[in-house]
């Protein structure tokens, strides 16, 4: 199977924790997380298409 596109093997930064407990730097991390969680979510997404798209070159989509 051939390598996949670079921009499938470069993980997104998590956000740092936060550094306190306030409201606001709590909801500003949520925030921030589950933007790195959608970016995941994307990441992979697009790495099954490819592999789906590699299956469906080589013939091997039906061996899953």
């Amino acid at each position: 199977m051939p390598t996949p596109p670079a921009a499938l093997m470069v993980a997104p930064v998590r956000p740092n924790p936060p550094k306190d407990g306030k409201t606001a730097t709590l909801l500003e991390h949520a925030a921030e997380f589950g933007g790195y969680v959608s970016e995941l979510e994307n990441q992979i997404n697009e790495y099954s298409n490819w592999v789906n798209s590699q299956a469906a070159v080589d013939g091997s989509e039906g061996t899953r």
